[in-house]
């Protein structure tokens, strides 16, 4: 079956499941909230990132501010599997914005994905390893499904926009689906009348395919000029709690399809392999700062791994980022976290490379593709 075949179908599914669920809705409003201390409405964020609650009891009553009967099925389900907790003032706060971080936690949940190993540095600069949401923000991160900010920072605190929702939630779509065409990708956008003159080029694709599989539908805009519809994706706006929730709900479902319940598992390359890596662009010392991702390529095939029944053939991606810059930035010291097979299948690892900058004939300074540095793999924190 086709992946677009496949998106709609499982959008009927989903709207036949909410209007089976109707009745039986109306004759358990006893079905509601934990009755848990109102500490936060994301239930165990600061404790129990990397794991589902099993379902709470529950109160006789949903919050009281959600009021459409498909909300309440979505929101009820979503309290029963632990993704929130009760709420001090009975109250959802529906139209009111998620921050990155909570996003990030819950989509985290949603797919099912496993607890990344605690890294000896933290790769955001505002995500502590000792952050309340650092375990699914880093969960998400070494999977390339979230990226951060200029500098190193994640801004977890920051209200989410619509926008870079979508790219996040396509990003953890199953990467054997088929990419939608760059026609399809123009239809999307023009069925809803969108524009795509502020979207990042490199991240068109991504909205178009979150939008086509349903995941962002257009919003009231109260202050919609008189020659724009009154329904709109306002990508521009910040993602509400109640359509966080919904999205949520929706890719839940969607894990649960693709991988039967199952989480994956996260291998990690063991300490003592040795690497031969280059760079993938050029490196000038006046392009890197502390924080900014570097990227490396494996110059040989790397076999016989313990423990690990595969090979990680040349070009291998390592992912790495810039921990120290000498005042002079002649020198920089690079951690390295992550190696991404061509296949798209990665493995965790732990090493870091130093690099020296010096002037080559020519006066120039800056390290070229082709110049190799050796690495070898250390143990990491659990």
């Amino acid at each position: 079956m086709s992946r677009r075949k496949a998106l709609v179908l499982f959008t009927i599914l989903v709207g036949l499941q909410l209007l089976i669920t109707f009745p039986a809705m109306a004759d358990q409003e006893q079905n509601l909230l934990a009755k848990t201390p109102p500490i936060s409405s994301l239930a165990g964020l600061e404790s129990q990132t990397s794991t589902v609650k099993s379902a709470p009891q529950l109160q006789d009553k949903l919050p009281s501010d959600v009021t459409l009967k498909p909300d309440q099925i979505v929101l009820n389900d979503l309290i029963q599997k632990g993704y929130f907790n009760a709420f001090a003032d009975n109250l959802f706060h529906p139209n009111a914005p998620i921050t990155r971080a909570e996003f990030a936690t819950l989509l985290y949940r949603a797919t099912g994905i496993t607890a990344p190993f605690v890294r000896e540095f933290a790769y955001y600069q505002d995500v502590p390893t000792d952050y309340w949401a650092y375990t699914p923000i880093e969960g998400l991160r070494v999977r390339d499904m979230i990226t951060g900010f200029a500098g190193g920072f994640f801004k977890p605190d920051q209200p989410i926009s619509r926008l870079s929702a979508g790219v996040m939630l396509s990003k953890t779509l199953d990467q054997s689906w088929q990419k939608l065409s760059q026609k399809e990708i123009e239809s999307t956008f023009k069925v809803y009348n969108q524009s795509t003159q502020n979207i990042p080029e490199g991240e068109l694709g991504d909205l178009a395919e979150s939008i086509y599989a349903g995941f962002l539908l257009p919003i009231h805009m109260p202050n919609a000029k008189a020659n724009e519809p009154d329904f709109q994706l306002g990508l521009d706006q910040p993602l509400s709690r109640m359509d966080a929730a919904r999205v949520v709900y929706r890719r839940a479902l969607m894990a649960e399809s693709e991988t039967g319940g199952k989480k994956e598992e996260v291998i990690s390359i063991p300490p003592g392999i040795e690497m031969l890596i280059t760079p993938t662009t050029a490196l000038a010392p006046e392009r890197l700062f502390d924080g900014e991702a570097v990227f490396f390529a494996l110059t040989r095939w790397v076999k016989n791994i313990p423990g690990l029944n595969t090979t990680l053939p040349r070009g291998t991606r390592i992912h790495g980022k810039v921990m120290e810059i000498s005042a002079d930035k002649m020198q920089a010291n690079i951690y390295l976290d992550r190696a991404n097979l061509p296949s798209g299948e990665f493995y965790d690892m732990s090493a870091s490379v130093s690099i020296e900058f010096k002037p080559n004939p020519n006066g120039q300074i800056f390290i070229v593709p082709g110049e190799v540095f050796h690495i070898i793999t250390r143990g990491r924190q659990h």
